[in-house]
């Protein structure tokens, strides 16, 4: 045989030999990881390499034994561990391009960067930043070299798993794994630093399972009470109310669904309607059943034993009993990994507490997140490899989970002595990239080492996380009175002092200060470092509920129904900070669901704009040499809108509460509606009366008038003020400034008048605000002029894009000044005008529901002189003035204009005997008219923009059946048989979505809303059903077209409308048979098939297999005969 046929056959023999191969690899691994069992002898020879032998060993670098990592003095030495124990071991990578993800991170954080909020999706990620396919795979090897099989590889190559004997990995890794006792643990741990070769010391950044000494705790508690009776005021009604608080011995005990309004959060499903497409995770551990073998309805179970980690039923059941009627319900979906046991009912009889926190988890997160899917990630234990593990799953999930590649929210209701885990801050930083907000409970020990849950430090991992540019916000937990609609009352720190024998103290909010980290800058640069002063990252950042909330939960064989609270029974209440991370996190979730259907960017890592908005809110105003600041009220922020809920009483074991940043609460809790004014960058969609900027040019020829007030005094100092008067709003319409352009006017003896341009700012919005905060521009003052005497008036909104940034510029002929409007997006300028208020709908104003219209329209006026002055004019007085307004799109237009009365008047002052004749295009005159009450100009485009109702009714649904619409992309769900939205003018689709029983015929509609209410008929009809049998049982069944299923014994069932239709049976060595057939509405039909033979010969598939052997032993003696005759 030649060389070149040798090369030929091996050529064949190695391709063969892949193929083989790669087959082999496809059915041992998932969509989601790789497993490794076992690997021929041979494979020592692929990694003898100078790289990899053991004489490059090396120390881990950065590693911190198990004694100094957890501040452990003097642990007790037991014995040498047990060399056949299974330990499991999680090694984590470093990214590629670290300093590129670095510079990506940095730019994301940074609101003046391009890059401010353009996150990155998992795929570009991977490619961008995956760890190296050669250092991992090596390192693969590398395991297989040291005789361990039993790996588990992962996509996004950011870790790898494997489970082995202490005996191997000790030899591995170079180290002797010990069993030590501090206190009363006992635990294991190695001695010695952990070796690795050389070639993977700057890539391996964390070996993770060691030891056992970390074990993480919920922060979470259960209470028991017994109603005794029930309370029948207090009921849920079909409107949407939620069910009030039950209350015994003057404590109140809260359903979830009450904190969307007492965080303000109904108001954005009222506006851009429920979560529905929303994602959001956790990350726990499943259950465990401690004790003798017991029987239950669903099996024995024995010591030991794994159970899941929550029921489904009991948190379905909570959303049906407490969630208002017609909101979505959230899907909770249980993701167990590491041997962890599905949820089910086993679930309740687990006795580690992991069934109470996963369970409040998903009622918590479902009651502020209404419709979203949540993910409830968790491991078989409370272990670093297991809350790692499920960490790298959210961010790189498996097919079975792929909605969790849009997940935008992670809570963690956990915590344990404070450590910096590697591996997690590397997914944190993946998170931060991708816009995942990754929140944490700060723990509940109250700071006190005396709480059953101390777990060594007051900060708690992973809550304490914080950098520059990525980390976790720390959740703490508050108490508080609701109202009567459910908004809050009052708030304090909760806390349960030592010694309170009824409630169990001590326990509370844990916080603080990790000095291990530095004091990230958003702390450093706001108010906050006056409380932390530079010596490290504190801790809460934000706080919410943490005690007295109700929750259904089956706990060995009894269900606890949290209405029971309400209606009479045993009922079980929670305390801790793992209320408050879920809670928060459903809120961050709907914030996020708003943002993304106006095409903004999510929220992602928070803390930087929670502490520039948290700076702002307490910070107070004052006055300098050009700007005045007058205090009418109370108000005392610079923002018109706050967005934190203040906690300024309460304490714990160290730390008081206090206004502004506290380490006892952070900077209080989110006010949803207000934070996304902050947030939401997009004004309402192509709507011509948001407007950017009003102009007035008055010519002012000649003036007689004396200014008097209510007692019929005269203003010795201003004769007359000229004003130009306006509304700002915030992105979603609500009214957030009162804007005025103010000349005074005084006469000089010498027949001139002395001027004074000033520029007001007023906020918070009056209108719906008990107390005002005025702002008071001079610009300047005290300049001399005479009539005749034109003024060039202009007020010009300036939106940047960022809500933060707004600011207002105030001109009078060359004279300007710039001004802050934080939150601004808008002119208001629509003669009838609505805006949501609190999930209510408010038309017109400035006072909730005026009945006139063009209250909150621009405004000018020529009345008398400040303050609340009523101006007389008398004969020789006369004017022009000409108006513009600037539209969305920056364009300077005629407005349409009248003259309006006392009714609407904005100015604070009067006037009287003036009257405005149309003189032109855009032009008026002003002159006298005696007992006249006109007091100006109001200014407004063609379009307006109040809110017009749709009813749209269901017909023929099953009382109580839920049904969905989704009106202008947002989706609306209600078990009553009307869906009501609210729309300004314009064309919309709507789709109502068929149930499982009923379709319905307008499934795809286009309305129009053009001025008027509109009532919409959805009718919906009743499936029809086609069943029966088809024989033989492996035949196609095709109806109209489509493949139907059919079972193994020949069953078969379709859902289908009314109408006629092909039914098509067809099978190999059988007749096809075709069936022509009506359906009528909501009927069954019954159908069996039988197919006869075909007579035709089937083909004799044995003549056709030895003829192709034949063939191929022809031909190899073919091959060979040839090759003979070339020797």
């Amino acid at each position: 045989m030649t060389l070149k046929s040798k090369k030929k056959i091996i050529s064949i023999l190695m391709v063969l030999g892949f193929l083989f191969s790669t087959m082999a690899v496809l059915s041992g691994t998932d969509q989601v990881s790789g497993m490794i069992t076992h690997s021929s002898g041979s494979q020592n020879k692929s990694i003898e390499n100078n790289l990899l032998i053991s004489s490059n060993l090396v120390p881990l670098r950065n590693y911190v034994n198990t004694s100094e990592k957890y501040s452990i003095k003097s642990p007790r030495e037991v014995n040498t561990t047990n060399s056949n124990k299974s330990e499991s071991i999680l090694v984590g990578f470093q990214f590629s391009n670290l300093s590129e993800l670095e510079s990506l991170l940095s730019n994301i954080s940074n609101k003046n960067s391009p890059q401010y909020h353009r996150y990155i999706s998992r795929a570009q990620f991977e490619r961008r930043f995956e760890p190296s396919d050669a250092i991992y795979n090596n390192f693969i090897k590398y395991l297989q070299s040291n005789g361990i099989y039993h790996i588990t590889t992962y996509k996004g190559r950011s870790i790898v798993t494997f489970t082995s004997t202490t005996k191997l990995v000790d030899k591995m890794f170079r180290v002797q794994t010990e069993d030590f006792v501090n206190g009363s643990q006992n635990y294991y741990a190695p001695i010695g630093v952990p070796k690795v070769p050389s070639y993977f010391n700057n890539y391996v950044t964390s070996i993770i399972g060691l030891s056992n000494y970390s074990q993480y705790v919920m922060s979470l508690n259960l209470q028991h009470k017994v109603a005794v009776q029930k309370n029948a005021s207090v009921k849920k009604t079909p409107q949407g109310n939620i069910i009030s608080p039950a209350c015994y011995d003057g404590t109140q005990y809260f359903y979830a669904p009450e904190f969307q309004s007492a965080y303000n959060e109904r108001t954005l499903f009222r506006e851009y309607g429920y979560p529905t497409s929303s994602v959001e995770a956790t990350i726990l551990w499943g259950g465990e059943y401690n004790g003798t073998n017991t029987s239950t309805p669903y099996g024995t179970l024995t010591h030991d034993e794994r159970v899941g980690s929550f029921v489904p039923s009991n948190v379905y059941c909570y959303f049906n009993e407490t969630m208002p009627a017609g909101e979505p319900h959230a899907k909770v979906v249980g993701v167990p990994l590491n041997g962890a046991v599905s949820p089910g009912p086993l679930a309740q009889y687990d006795s580690t507490g992991a069934n109470f926190e996963n369970t409040l988890d998903m009622e918590m997160l479902g009651s502020t997140a209404p419709g979203s899917t949540i993910y409830n990630v968790y491991g078989n234990s409370s272990s670093y490899y297991n809350i790692n593990l499920a960490f790298n799953y959210i961010l790189n999930p498996g097919s079975k989970s792929s909605k969790l590649n849009n997940v935008s929210v992670i809570s963690n209701s956990w915590g344990g002595c404070n450590v910096n885990c590697t591996s997690f801050c590397e997914d944190d930083m993946e998170a931060q990239a991708r816009g995942i907000t990754v929140l944490a409970s700060s723990g509940d020990a109250g700071d006190n080492a005396n709480s059953t849950k101390w777990v060594g430090t007051n900060v708690e991992f992973p809550s304490v996380l914080g950098y520059n540019n990525f980390g976790v916000v720390a959740v703490g937990g508050t108490t508080f009175q609701l109202n009567a609609t459910s908004n809050i009352e009052s708030q304090r720190n909760w806390y349960v002092p030592e010694g309170d024998k009824n409630l169990g103290g001590p326990h509370g909010t844990s916080s603080g200060i990790d000095t291990d980290l530095n004091e990230p800058e958003w702390q450093k640069n706001s108010s906050a470092n006056l409380v932390i002063k530079g010596e490290g990252r504190g801790v809460p950042d934000i706080s919410a509920i943490a005690n007295d909330t109700l929750l259904t939960i089956s706990i060995s064989g009894y269900t606890y129904d949290a209405t029971n609270a309400t209606y009479g029974g045993r009922f079980e209440y929670a305390w801790g900070t793992s209320i408050a991370s879920p809670v928060t996190a459903g809120i961050l979730s709907e914030i996020d669901s708003v943002l993304y259907k106006n095409n903004d960017s999510r929220l992602g890592f928070l803390d930087p704009l929670l502490y520039k908005l948290g700076n702002e809110q307490f910070e107070k105003e004052s006055s300098n040499s050009t700007t005045g600041y007058i205090d009418t009220g109370t108000y005392n922020s610079t923002l018109p809108a706050l967005p934190f809920y203040p906690v300024e009483t309460g304490r714990n074991h160290i730390y008081h509460a206090r206004y502004g940043y506290s380490l006892l609460d952070g900077w209080g809790s989110i006010n949803a509606y207000n934070l996304t004014v902050y947030t939401l960058k997009r004004n309402f969609r192509n709507n011509n009366s948001d407007l950017l900027g009003i102009d007035n040019n008055l010519t002012l020829k000649s003036l007689d008038v004396s200014s008097y007030n209510s007692t019929g005094s005269l203003n010795r100092f201003y004769n007359a003020s000229v004003q130009q008067n306006l509304f700002l709003a915030n992105e979603m319409g609500q009214p957030l400034y009162w804007i005025q352009n103010v000349i005074y006017l005084n006469k000089t003896v010498s027949g001139g008048y002395v001027v004074n341009y000033t520029g007001w700012v007023n906020y918070p919005f009056y209108g719906i605000y008990q107390t005002s905060t005025v702002y008071h521009y001079t610009f300047p003052s005290g300049r001399i002029i005479l009539l005749p005497h034109s003024f060039n008036i202009s007020t010009q909104l300036n939106v940047n894009g960022n809500p933060m940034d707004s600011y207002l510029k105030f001109f009078v002929n060359r004279h300007e000044i710039k001004m802050n409007v934080t939150g601004a997006a808008f002119i208001i300028g629509a003669r009838n005008y609505s805006y949501y208020y609190e999930n209510n709908l408010i038309y017109n104003g400035p006072y909730p529901n005026n009945k006139f219209q063009g209250g909150l329209d621009p405004q000018f006026g020529l009345v008398g002189g400040p303050t609340a002055y009523l101006g007389i004019f008398r004969n020789s007085t006369t004017a022009y003035v000409k108006s513009y307004i600037e539209n969305e799109e920056g364009h300077w237009i005629v407005p349409r204009t009248r003259s309006f009365n006392e009714s609407i008047d904005q100015t604070g002052e009067n006037a009287t005997n003036l009257i405005y004749s149309p003189n032109g295009t855009g032009c008026y005159s002003i002159g006298i008219k005696p007992g006249s009450k006109e007091q100006g100009l109001v200014f407004y485009t063609t379009t307006g923009r109040e809110k017009f109702k749709l009813d749209f009714l269901e017909t023929n649904l099953t009382d109580g059946t839920v049904w969905n619409l989704t009106f202008d992309g947002k989706k609306y769900s209600s078990n009553l048989n009307n869906i009501t939205v609210y729309s300004v003018n314009g064309t919309y689709t709507y789709e109502a979505e068929n149930t499982t029983l009923f379709y319905n015929q307008n499934f795809h509609k286009v309305i129009s809303v053009s001025g008027k209410n509109i009532t919409v008929q959805i009718i919906y009809i009743r499936y029809s059903y086609i069943h029966g049998t088809v024989s033989p049982s492996d035949a196609t069944l095709s109806f109209n077209g489509k493949n139907v299923q059919i079972s193994g014994n020949g069953q078969f069932n379709i859902t289908t409308t009314y109408g006629s239709f092909v039914l098509k049976a067809s099978s190999p060595g059988f007749k096809t048979k075709y069936m022509n057939f009506t359906v009528q509405k909501g009927k069954s039909l019954k159908l069996n098939i039988s197919l006869s033979e075909s007579k035709q010969q089937s083909p004799n598939y044995i003549y056709l297999y030895l003829t192709l052997i034949l063939l191929v032993i022809i031909t190899v003696i073919a091959v060979a005969i040839n090759l003979k005759r070339r020797r």
